[in-house]
């Protein structure tokens, strides 16, 4: 049967650079994962808010403690309006098969000009064997 770790929750609250001409800044903020007993990884859960005028402009990567990236948004045109990253459900099997144990960074960046907004918070949450 799967064991289930976490939520584990970080809060940076941070602004997040609006995209200068090609300069695009992200923002890291790690989550250390301790005591999980899951030596291969099935599926990993990750909440985001980051409140923002125009949630297109956000591009989302998640790093695992082996160093494999998970793409879990880009920037896009919405037509019609992007909603918001408010408690927004990411699901990822791209870590399939690692451990759970050490430092995971969640990476967002705003990689389009005009709108800014927040980085608030995160969470992950990690099944597995």
């Amino acid at each position: 049967s799967m064991v289930r770790c976490g939520p584990f929750a970080a809060t940076p609250n941070a602004a997040l650079p609006d995209r200068s001409g090609t300069t695009v800044t992200p923002v890291s903020s790690p989550i250390a994962v301790a005591g999980c007993g899951i030596a291969q990884i099935e599926y990993a859960e990750i909440r985001l808010t980051a409140p923002h005028a125009y949630a297109g402009d956000l591009r989302v990567r998640l790093s695992s403690p082996a160093g494999t990236t998970s793409r879990l948004a880009e920037a896009r045109a919405c037509a019609g309006g992007c909603g918001s990253y408010a408690n927004w459900r990411f699901g990822s099997m791209r870590h399939l098969d690692e451990a759970a144990n050490g430092t995971w960074t969640l990476q967002v960046a705003d990689d389009a000009a005009l709108d800014t907004g927040t980085f608030q918070s995160w969470s992950l949450t990690l099944y597995g064997r």
